[in-house]
């Protein structure tokens, strides 16, 4: 019994569908459907839909004014969208006769989509509607689109026919709802992380929804929080598509993909040296989980959520990433595939360090000395002609250049600075002592 009256239900639904796919006025204009029936997956966009103008013979037929369109959908999560995947528009220019869009839907079942045409000047209407087949990739409603049509047309309310010729229905029961996230702009080749959420009947976090994304780049992934590398410039929309039992729900981001403008300006030897980053392109880039390898294959792994502004620099130290500057410097995305090298010659880091106040004030001190004491003239022994003995060096035991007498306070002083360095603190100061006191 059950199975008939769900039967004459759906014949009931394409008798009336069959009579009001089309209401004429009284200068036998009209708006139809002249695209089929079709039969889509869940959270997949339809091919071609369109609604033309005719004139009373069938023939298509320019609007001779602007004509304002409204679309409705039997199902909740059904939404109608331009060739560019974006909401369709609403208006039909004076002077066309067809209009195309498309249709996406999240629930599975037979929806009755309507579309309302409303002439701006002479207020005529028009309706026209069409069914759409939804089926999901699991349970018995993907075998054909024959029992998916049964399975569901009793579940929609009866259709009723208005003094104006429009379709009404009433609405499904509440859906769950998806969040695919934020719109973004990121960089070819790096990761991309992407986490969904999805909410049921009562706006609850669902613990056990399976959540499917569509990249829109040809790839897809399993799974609440999940990442993906673009490796082509351009705009992408990508899809959340959750499901939980017997509802579903669909949520896009757009993506816009930017060539890599991450690069390195500097590079500076040493512990004091350092490896500058410049982000050129005009979004903030997360450089986390990217590497710079150093000519001699030592790497060094930036942190997660690594930022740069837009337009932005960051220098990173060498006494940090424990990296000498040997070039070729090669900045590696986290796949491990190359995002460019710097091959210039690293530049000696500058002097941070003052120069030692002892040494210039030892200096200082020997060249004061030097003129005020003179060298004593050496003394001959008795007896031993060749023999030379100087009183004041007698116990002072020096390389032999310093036996030699000097000619000018300059010389010495470069000669008692020379003995200074070469001999030591210590010695130095000895001889200081003696020569000086």
């Amino acid at each position: 019994m059950k199975g008939a009256l769900g039967m004459r239900g759906l014949l009931f639904c394409c008798a009336v569908l069959s009579v009001l796919s089309s209401v004429a006025h009284a200068d036998g204009t009209r708006f139809v459907f002249v695209s089929e029936p079709q039969t889509i997956r869940t959270g997949e966009i339809s091919g071609e839909l369109k609604i033309q103008m005719q004139d009373t013979a069938g023939a298509e037929k320019k609007t001779d004014e602007t004509v304002d369109l409204s679309f409705s959908s039997t199902s909740s999560t059904g939404v109608f969208l331009n060739a560019a995947g974006n909401t369709a528009s609403t208006v039909m220019a004076k002077g066309t006769a067809n209009r195309t869009f498309f249709y996406r839907d999240a629930s599975s079942g037979t929806h009755i989509l309507t579309v309302q045409a409303m002439g701006r000047v002479s207020g005529q209407s028009w309706t026209m509607s069409q069914r759409m087949s939804v089926v999901s990739d699991t349970g018995a409603d993907a075998q054909s689109a024959d029992l998916s049509q049964n399975s569901t047309a009793s579940s929609i309310a009866p259709v009723i026919v208005s003094s104006r010729g429009s379709v009404t229905a009433s609405a499904l029961p509440p859906a769950i709802e998806a969040y695919a996230g934020r719109d973004r702009a990121v960089i070819a080749g790096a990761d991309t992380a992407f986490e969904g959420t999805a909410v049921g009947l009562l706006k609850e976090p669902i613990q056990n929804a399976r959540f499917w994304w569509n990249f829109g780049d040809g790839s897809t992934a399993e799974g609440r929080a999940v990442s993906h590398i673009f490796r082509v410039p351009g705009t992408y929309m990508t899809g959340l598509h959750v499901s939980s039992g017997i509802y579903a729900a669909s949520d896009y981001s757009v993506v816009s993909v930017m060539s890599n403008k991450v690069a390195v300006t500097e590079v500076t030897g040493g512990k004091a040296g350092f490896v500058r980053l410049r982000n050129g392109s005009a979004v903030a880039v997360d450089i986390g989980g990217w590497a710079i390898e150093e000519g001699g294959g030592r790497q060094f792994l930036l942190p997660p959520h690594t930022m740069i502004t837009a337009g932005g620099e960051i220098a990173l130290a060498n006494a940090v990433t424990m990296l000498a500057g040997a070039v070729p410097i090669t900045m590696h995305f986290p796949d491990g595939s190359p995002a460019f090298s710097y091959t210039a010659e690293p530049s000696a880091p500058e002097q941070t360090v003052a120069p030692v106040p002892v040494l210039s004030a030892i200096a200082a001190v020997v060249s004061e000395g030097a003129k005020e004491k003179p060298v004593p003239a050496p003394k001959k022994a008795e007896g031993k002609e060749s023999e030379v003995v100087t009183e004041e060096y007698a116990t002072a035991t020096l390389p032999a250049i310093y036996a030699e007498p000097r000619a000018s306070s300059s010389g010495q002083s470069f000669l008692l600075l020379a003995a200074l360095l070469s001999g030591g603190a210590s010695a130095g100061f000895l001889f200081l002592k003696k020569f000086f006191v």
